[in-house]
């Protein structure tokens, strides 16, 4: 991964325990002993509460959660900046922490930085970065650092609200992964794959971004506007899977007289 241990244990130490508890609920977010997405995730197939239970694994505190985030911005100049914010994080949240753990605020900051290394991962569109405004970031770190970098997340989003962040998270180790799509400092839409059959694959992630992703690049379209016509979409293909799966498989259950009935008709017949 990208962090080291030295940068982990660093900033665990001055969060560990009910300070890293507090600081993730009043980020929005609760704390579960572990990563994952918050309670009220919508469209989730399976929530935390049940997940964590029954798929409790040795050593789930050390696992890993990855970060793959699509910035969809406005012009180049916003998406450098951007970018530039992702590895900055605020002073505000740094004397939050320090504040609530009784830290040196400089030594809170740079353990903060050190967590919070996005790496930029490609140009989206235009790869020229004289007109590019889209970018791929990616982020790796310890499922318990979780509730510092959503928030660090959402205090870049509302600096920035005409952008849409779009995240993929997932963690191979615990099985499950989700996506959100971020504006304005708001989680606008949200799912989450609890239920993976096999570990570290999708199983029913649902491309919430797909709407989003046609908005910004296709025709003017506000905001959250084709997510209704998609979510529609979405439903009826799923719909025709299932009644084609049904028209095609065999008629069976079908009560004993019936069953009887039908083999005494094709014997007469004959």
């Amino acid at each position: 991964m990208a962090l080291g241990p030295v940068l982990g244990d660093r900033l665990l130490e001055l969060l560990a325990g009910k300070q890293l508890q507090h600081l993730a609920e009043n980020a929005g977010y609760s704390y579960h002993g572990g990563g994952g997405p918050p309670y009220d995730s919508r469209l989730a197939t399976q929530t935390v509460a049940e997940f964590y239970p029954r798929r409790s694994k040795p050593n789930l505190d050390k696992s890993g959660i990855d970060y793959n985030l699509d910035v969809l911005a406005n012009s180049p100049a916003e998406i450098n900046q951007i970018a530039e914010r992702l590895n900055q994080p605020s002073l505000e949240l740094a004397s939050r922490i320090a504040r609530r753990d009784d830290q040196p605020v400089s030594e809170v900051a740079e353990g903060l930085k050190e967590l919070l290394e996005f790496k930029t991962v490609k140009n989206l569109g235009y790869v020229n970065k004289d007109v590019n405004k889209a970018r791929r970031f990616r982020l790796e770190f310890k499922d318990k650092s979780y509730g510092i970098v959503n928030s660090h997340l959402i205090r870049v989003s509302k600096a920035f609200p005409a952008a849409i962040f779009l995240l993929e998270y997932f963690d191979t180790q615990a099985s499950y992964s989700g996506k959100r799509v971020i504006r304005a400092g708001e989680v606008v839409q949200e799912v989450f794959d609890g239920d993976q059959q096999v570990q570290g694959l999708d199983w029913a992630l649902l491309d919430i971004f797909a709407p989003f992703r046609a908005e910004y690049y296709g025709e003017e379209h506000e905001f959250g506007s084709l997510w209704t016509p998609w979510l529609d979409a979405t439903v009826a293909a799923a719909k025709a899977l299932k009644d084609e799966q049904d028209s095609t498989l065999p008629i069976t259950n079908l009560p004993t007289e019936v069953t009887a009935n039908s083999s005494t008709a094709a014997s007469e017949d004959e």
